[in-house]
């Protein structure tokens, strides 16, 4: 929940929305009571004044490919569930194939639970 929040934050806590580029696991670390905190905002740009979104070249992160496109607040709502289908079904991203379907049933839930 605190790295939702803190993505929401930058999306409507500034005067220009900042779009954090590669929400992923390594740049979530725990604090002494160990709550989520985002970090490594290296990459992570506002959107210029005026405009509604950033234009990149591609952009690659541990989660999957970005491509070429106008990106905006969606980027990182595409980042967030990437990285929840990875924490949740224990499959990495470059493994599912979207034409494939999850299945969880009975012989699958060994697997989850």
């Amino acid at each position: 929940m605190e790295i939702a929040n803190a993505v929401a934050y930058l999306h409507v806590g500034f005067s220009r929305s900042i779009v954090f580029f590669g929400i992923r696991a390594s740049a979530i670390l725990l604090d002494e009571q160990y709550f989520a905190k985002l970090c490594d905002f290296s990459v992570a740009e506002s959107i210029p004044e005026g405009e509604t979104r950033i234009k990149r070249l591609i952009w690659r992160v541990s989660l999957g490919e970005i491509g070429p496109d106008d990106h905006d607040e969606r980027t990182d709502v595409y980042s967030f569930g990437a990285l929840l289908f990875v924490l949740l079904s224990g499959l990495r991203i470059h493994e599912f194939n979207a034409n494939d379907h999850l299945e969880l049933g009975h012989e699958n839930t060994h697997n989850f639970f």
